[in-house]
């Protein structure tokens, strides 16, 4: 819920309002916040939308659009400068400059155009008006769309300002770039909407032009309210055209004749307020050098031109900060490099580019930018913080943690940096001290929805499902509608063996955001659990169209496929896995058990040998390579392999087993063979439902002529998996061997049964 503000509250952690203007139907979306700016003491306004406006996605749009079109402006003497936009508290905001009322109450031509103004002064106003619009256009924005007196500041100085460039278009060399596209209803002073041919009609209606009522404003439709505004200066207020009885402002525009004004502005006017647009001035550079020519002959002075202003070094760095929240990475990261080139000892520059860089995932190049930033500020909690992000996620553990404590050291209540340490140190397997920085995340900020959620997964992970739960469903109360919640939720309850619980969890997620990859990945892991592998393969298409270069989703993929027989299918989505990311260790391995059974055994041996070289300590692909190197005779080779698994991971029940079968049968002697039967026995007690396992010692236990104990083996192996085709011929021939016919018959009648093939006779010719 978005609180509603009121003066005397604080807006994010640095301004507090001490006044509002707009809202209600003074204004069409905006509202304005006059704020202190706590930190350094000094006035700014903050503008953004209403509260009935904020859960329009459309309007919200709307809005940052006006945001791109006022950082594009950048700095101008008759421009009010916005310094930066920003979300601040769930809400976007414009950052402006604020001129402030005079002893009279004036800061708004509104305010002046009621009594009489010296023509000098109309001129030298006229002008500077025109300068604020050529720079404009050379910046890429326009028309305006909404010019008027209210919308035209004036400081004490009279320095006049135009602001409020919310309908503008902007432009670049190839074109319209963005426009505003909201339909909205017709309110008192302002409108937005759309014409028959679709078709944006937005403006004043007092202060619109003819073509601007058929959505087709341009430069010229400007200048034709420009032209009002002139008309108003010289006749304290009154507009020059107004409907009769039976007409609306656009025919009033259109077809009544401008009252005559006995002045020299007159004909300048006139001009500005042709029905035809290709009557008009073309541009407010040809309507500037007019008033400029009648301020000489009325002055005798040199007439007003602007001083031209260069950003400096942090205020690019704002216009980089504004267009990255806007969306617009590549540009900050060219605005932030001017910054950092014009002041190499800008603090904030190098911060910021360095944090962009590290968005796009250029870590190595981020972390260059942060280190120069902690250098001119080795006393800021937030640089080191963002530096420790970089190198953790650049894998540089150690220097990572080192950054995060320092900026603890700084700022123990940076509850973020807490949040992101407990990742680190759940990565490298610190978990109680991972549990304890989330844990002071939370201290800093009970209601800290990230921290809960990572607290709640960690311990979930160590079986600790009954807080995990809490945890979440506290999260729950905090941000109901974020999808990484019920995503996270699904995990933590598929780990404790309630896949239908985690499914209903994924797709509510799914339900709050369509396009939410992660959580058709989750969602199809869990269909897969279930054996529902069509399903499963369905939400990784999904994935694959969100985000088609998101390697573990193609990983998922291949081994679908490859559970359902699929063998040359999976192997094309394990390439394309290795394509995205070719450091993927499962991938290699997985291909090459998918290779071996198509029958490519040398190229499944390479693909074991990259999964090894990428991780030393993968016993999966160890134990695949020791498999391939005993089926070609190459036991030795391969029990070393199997040697090296149990070293990595000593509760592998199948390395156990598969090392157990290669010692019995390099074997020479009974010793040997019962060393065998050791590891197949190992085996057994980490999985004592390995019915191959206890097949192979009952091979080993048959050799060394226990045949009853070997039968006692394969009965073992049969009842736990009945179709085991090996079990039972084994078993019969044993019984066979003993004088057992009738039982080794029996034997015989379950191999005809789980292999009808198996004892046909050959039809004679």
């Amino acid at each position: 819920m978005i609180k509603k503000i009121k003066i005397g509250d604080k807006i994010g952690e640095n301004f507090q309002v001490i006044d509002i203007f707009g809202g209600g139907d003074e204004s069409s979306m905006g509202i304005v916040y006059v704020c202190l700016e706590l930190e350094y003491n000094f006035l700014i306004a903050l503008k953004t939308f209403q509260d009935r406006f904020i859960s329009s996605e459309e309007d919200i749009k709307n809005f940052n659009q006006e945001a791109l079109a006022w950082i594009h402006l950048e700095k101008h003497p008759n421009i009010i400068t916005a310094s930066h936009f920003d979300i601040i508290d769930e809400r976007p905001f414009i950052v402006m400059e604020l001129i402030l009322p005079d002893y009279k109450g004036r800061n708004t031509l509104k305010h002046y155009i009621e009594n009489e103004i010296e023509e000098s002064q109309i001129l030298d106003w006229g002008i500077q008006f025109c300068c604020g619009m050529e720079y404009a256009l050379s910046q890429g924005v326009s028309p305006h769309r909404d010019i008027k007196p209210a919308n035209i500041m004036i400081r004490g100085d009279k320095l006049l300002k135009i602001t409020d460039f919310g309908f503008a278009k902007l432009w670049d060399k190839k074109g319209l770039i963005s426009i505003n596209t909201s339909t909205i209803d017709l309110e008192p002073h302002l409108s937005i909407l759309k014409s028959s041919s679709g078709n944006t009609i937005a403006g004043t209606p007092e202060y619109m032009a003819p073509e601007a009522f058929l959505g087709n404003a341009d430069l010229r439709s400007d200048i034709f309210s420009f032209g009002i505004v002139l008309y108003q200066m010289l006749k304290k207020g009154n507009l020059p055209f107004q409907p009769k009885d039976d007409e609306d402002w656009s025919s009033a525009h259109l077809k009544s004749k401008i009252p005559h004004v006995d002045s020299e502005i007159y004909p300048l006017i006139k001009k500005c307020l042709e029905k035809t647009p290709y009557n008009r001035y073309k541009d407010f550079k040809s309507l500037r050098q007019d008033l400029e020519r009648l301020y000489i002959e009325e002055t005798g002075c040199k007439p007003y031109s602007p001083e031209r202003f260069e950003l400096k070094a942090d205020e690019r760095s704002n216009k980089g900060y504004s267009l990255e929240q806007l969306g617009f990475v590549d540009e900050a990261i060219e605005e932030y490099r001017k910054a950092t080139n014009s002041d190499k000892n800008s603090f904030m520059a190098h911060m910021n580019l360095g944090r962009s860089l590290m968005r796009i995932d250029r870590s190595d190049e981020a972390i260059g930018s942060l280190k120069k930033a902690v250098d001119l500020n080795p006393n800021n909690a937030r640089a080191h913080y963002n530096l420790g992000n970089a190198l953790f996620n650049n894998k540089q553990l150690n220097e990572a943690a080192f950054e995060y404590e320092k900026s603890l050291r700084i700022d123990p209540s940076y509850k973020e940096v807490h949040n992101n340490y407990g990742n680190l140190l759940k990565e490298i397997g610190k978990v109680e001290l991972a549990i304890n920085h989330f844990e002071k995340a939370l201290k800093c900020d009970p209601d800290f929805f990230e921290a809960k959620c990572n607290l709640g997964f960690l311990l979930a992970s160590e079986g600790n499902f009954s807080e995990a739960i809490e945890l979440y469903e506290d999260a729950e109360k905090i941000e109901s509608t974020n999808p990484l919640l019920y995503t996270r939720w699904g995990i933590i309850l598929s780990i404790n063996g309630d896949d239908n619980g985690a499914i209903y969890k994924y797709i509510k997620a799914i339900t709050l955001e369509p396009e939410y990859a992660d959580a058709h990945i989750s969602l199809g892991i869990s269909f897969a659990k279930k054996g529902k592998l069509d399903n499963a393969i369905y939400e990784y298409k999904r994935a694959i169209e969100i985000e088609p270069k998101n390697y573990y989703v193609h990983y998922r993929m291949g081994v679908a496929l490859s559970n359902l027989g699929k063998y040359s299918e999976s192997i094309e989505f394990y390439n394309k896995t290795i394509q995205i990311n070719p450091n993927y260790a499962s991938a290699w391995n997985d291909k090459g058990v998918s290779l071996g059974i198509v029958g490519k055994t040398n190229e499944a041996l390479k693909c074991y040998n990259n999964a090894i070289d990428i991780d030393p300590n993968y016993a999966m692909a160890w134990l695949n390579k020791g498999s391939y190197l005993c089926t070609h005779n190459k036991v030795e080779e391969g029990l070393e392999c199997f040697n090296k698994a149990v070293e990595i991971a000593s509760d592998f029940a199948e390395v156990w087993l598969h090392k157990g079968k290669a010692m019995g049968s390099l074997a020479e002697t009974d010793e040997e063979r019962y060393e065998a039967i050791k590891s197949i026995d190992k085996s057994l007690e980490i999985k004592p439902n390995l019915s191959k396992a206890y097949y192979e010692k009952g091979m080993l236990l048959g050799i060394l002529k226990k045949e009853e104990e070997a039968l006692k083996c394969f009965d073992a192996a049969i009842e736990i998996n009945p179709n085991s085709f090996d079990a039972w011929l084994s078993k019969g021939l044993l019984l066979e061997l003993g004088g057992n016919s009738e039982e080794a018959m029996k034997c015989l009648k379950e191999l005809v049964r789980i292999n009808p093939a198996f004892f046909k006779i050959p039809e004679l010719k």
